[in-house]
């Protein structure tokens, strides 16, 4: 019987992040990728398109995915695919409602005729003969759509129509072998299944490959790692849009279909065996260097094989559809465009990198109702409102409402009601309610000319207060105040503190009665306080310092406040502040009672007691405005990637300013085959990546072989110059 082998690499935590606590990105807005080409420079040059609402944009690289440069605000056709000329490295071509190319390597555009009667959808070109193209597609006669593939012998300038299956059926893909001249292979769609449609004589006749349906499919090859999914509710013949043939075996093909998986045949697709069922395959490539190295894309997943697709190992990115993969020479480095923006490896798809994040709007205010699960909104400058519902997985976008879609505030109720706040820069700002998830929306009361933010009561939500400016009839601003305690029925208005802007509001979490409002003006802050409902207000704040941008309870007394200056807290209702570190932040709220989270222009942070640690990692934009919490998760909204969800921290504490724990009294476990040995008479404790606590350590010898592999964290306490504190070490255990 085989014995694993363990070994653990231990690692010092940093204060630059938390490996425990995981952030990934949920929506609402991620740009879709469309397609991406990469040519055979050094270092090559990236082309990516990204779709942008109704528009499509083209994103270039030139330095292996280091920095990007947008291209174009808006193509006038949608890119189905884009290939390099193997010649000419500043040619580009590419599919859509028709053949385009670019001479200036994607820079400006200009279409071909293409063939005739077609919508390209795929497209080839070869090293080995630079003149030849190759499009697949669909041509329409008669009112029935029909798979084609065109060829071109003077790339692209006249075309012949190489196959037209008279079934009703699409062309998705076009792959031309590069060692042997007369094979072309182009996946489709007919009668219902998956094909692959086969030549051996560069066109001229074609063979129909048929995937099994999935109900002849079978469970997944030994060794692939992967369990069958629950049954969705999708066709079942699948969407067969990206291949790979085997350089050396052209009867060796492997297949992804979106719903039913990976599949692999060794006999020219006589016969087919599922390899793995991920969820919904998009996109596969294989190293031209190393046939047997090949990648695939799911929805948040990258997989890759080193054995020609018989076995696959999943390596979870959280960055949303992956688009297109990107694979040169062995397969060691690869890209993948994602609906995040841009994935990189240099390991052979073990670890992934950030390379780019393509800008999606600034999500500036995000709300969620009470209960679980929470429905979630989020306002996005420029788009408008989206809401998820269970589980946060898919975004819809809300109804308009007059006015700018440029919203300062959004407040969650209870059965589909929802409050929003806009900032009022091109008309009056008044507040809206939509009583049906965000559908419709009404407006309830239209005195704020300028918006800051919204507040609907924790206990009476019933109870509304809306904050902004307004001027009074001698011209002069005030922070203004729309109170309503019957759901916007009636409103109450009062102005206070002239001069002053309106930018954010705290309700008190068991007395309704009791809230604040803070404004400031040319970076003074200004704080209201309330212990009527508003009949009465008393100007506190003192210790306050620079724009305040959030504000919430803690306890009845205990209150936390985020400016520009960084997090301050008042003891005493908010008569008197103090300040609690940071820098620009942007929204404050608490947890438990005891952990401060801040979102700030510089990542998200956490406070457990009296030192600030940076929590972003998984964050692939660090510029956030906004957290709330939901339940048990977190979300947060940054600049340009979206929302992000991730765990509300438990367990591990990792207090130390310094740049690593280098104590020498704390002991760097080792491994003996199946055994964690600490070196020292202290007692200690194992924690998992959510901060569960796993076991208790003792010292000496401690057996983890019952552990899964993985990340995991040894805690333990440190008493030195009369105090102690908490010592944390990461341990990664693999097999």
């Amino acid at each position: 019987m085989h014995t694993a082998r363990y070994v653990v690499a231990c690692a010092a935590m940093v204060a630059t992040g938390w490996a425990w606590s995981v952030w990934f990105p949920v929506g609402p807005v991620r740009r879709p990728v469309r397609c991406a080409a990469m040519n055979s420079g050094s270092p090559p040059t990236m082309l990516v398109v990204a779709a942008e609402g109704i528009r499509n944009a083209i994103y270039r690289s030139t330095n292996g995915g280091g920095t990007w440069s947008r291209l174009s605000d808006s193509l006038e056709f949608i890119p189905e695919d884009i290939v390099f000329d193997p010649a000419a490295d500043s040619v580009v071509y590419a599919a859509g409602a028709g053949l385009f190319k670019s001479t200036d390597r994607g820079v400006s555009w200009h279409q071909l005729r293409g063939p005739d009667h077609c919508w390209c959808s795929g497209l080839a070109a070869v090293p080995s003969s630079p003149s030849e193209l190759w499009v697949a597609g669909s041509a329409r006669s008669d009112g029935i759509d029909h798979a084609s593939v065109g060829r071109s012998t003077d790339r692209g300038m006249t075309w012949s129509l190489a196959l037209c299956d008279t079934n009703r059926s699409f062309g998705y893909s076009v792959l031309r072998s590069s060692t042997d001249t007369g094979l072309v292979w182009c996946s489709g769609f007919s009668n219902g299944r998956s094909v692959l449609y086969r030549s051996s004589d560069r066109g001229l006749n074609w063979t129909t490959l048929l995937l099994p349906p999935a109900e002849a499919a079978g469970p997944p090859g030994p060794g692939c790692g992967l369990c069958r999914p629950e049954p969705r509710e999708e066709p079942p013949w699948g969407r067969l849009h990206s291949f790979c043939v085997h350089p050396e075996h052209p009867d060796t093909i492997i297949a992804a279909v979106t719903s039913l998986g990976l599949y692999r045949t060794v006999d020219g697709g006589l016969s087919w065996s599922l390899t793995a069922i991920p969820n919904g395959v998009y996109s596969l490539a294989a190293a031209p260097g190393a046939p047997d190295v090949l990648y695939a894309g799911t929805n948040g997943e990258l997989l890759f094989s080193r054995n020609g697709g018989i076995g696959w190992t999943r390596s979870p990115v959280g960055g949303g559809a992956v688009g297109a993969i990107l694979v040169p020479d062995d397969g060691t480095d690869a890209w993948a465009a994602t609906a995040s923006g841009i994935l990189e490896t240099t390991n052979g798809g073990w670890v992934w990198d950030t390379r780019a994040v393509f800008p999606t709007g600034r999500v500036g205010t995000i709300s969620a109702t009470s209960g679980q699960p929470a429905a979630l909104y989020a306002a996005v400058d420029g788009l408008g409102i989206f809401r998820a519902d269970s589980g946060v997985r898919d975004w819809l976008r809300c109804g308009s409402f007059p006015g700018s879609d440029s919203l300062a505030s959004l407040a969650a109720g209870d059965s589909g009601v929802a409050w929003a706040l806009p900032r009022g820069t091109s008309s009056p700002a008044g507040v809206f309610r939509s009583t049906n998830g965000g559908m419709n929306w009404v407006a309830t009361d239209t005195w704020l000319e300028l918006g800051g933010a919204l507040a609907v009561s924790p206990l009476t939500r019933s109870v509304v207060c809306a904050v902004g400016s307004r001027c009074d009839s001698l011209g002069a601003q005030h922070l203004a105040l729309a109170l309503t305690t019957d759901s916007g029925t009636t409103w109450t208005h009062t102005l206070l503190g002239r001069g002053f802007t309106g930018r954010t509001v705290a309700m008190h979490p068991t007395s309704p009665a009791i809230f604040l409002l803070a404004g400031d003006s040319s970076g003074s802050p200004a704080l209201f306080r309330t212990t009527d409902t508003g009949a009465t207000w008393a100007r506190v704040g003192a210790g306050l310092a620079g724009r305040v941008n959030s504000m919430t309870f803690n306890t009845g007394t205990n209150i936390y406040c985020g400016t520009t200056q960084g997090v301050y807290r008042s003891t005493d209702q908010g008569t008197n502040w103090a300040y609690n570190g940071l820098a620009e932040v942007r929204a404050v709220i608490v947890q438990d009672g005891w952990k401060i989270l801040a979102a700030t222009r510089t990542g998200v942070f956490l406070n457990q007691g009296s030192v600030w640690t940076p929590y972003n990692y998984g964050l692939i934009d660090v510029n956030t405005y906004s957290i709330i919490s939901a339940g048990w998760r977190l979300y947060v909204g940054t600049n340009s990637a979206g929302v992000f969800s991730g765990q509300i921290p438990v367990g591990v504490v990792e207090p130390s300013r310094t740049p690593e724990l280098s104590d020498p009294r704390i002991p760097t476990p080792t491994i003996y085959h199946r055994m964690l040995r600490l070196a020292d008479g202290a007692q200690a404790a194992l924690f998992d990546l959510l901060g569960r606590k796993v076991t208790d350590l003792k010292p000496g010898e401690n057996d983890i072989g019952q552990l899964a592999p993985g990340v995991y964290f040894v805690r333990r306490p440190v008493t030195e110059d009369g105090g102690s504190r908490t010592a944390v070490r990461k341990i990664v255990i693999q097999r």
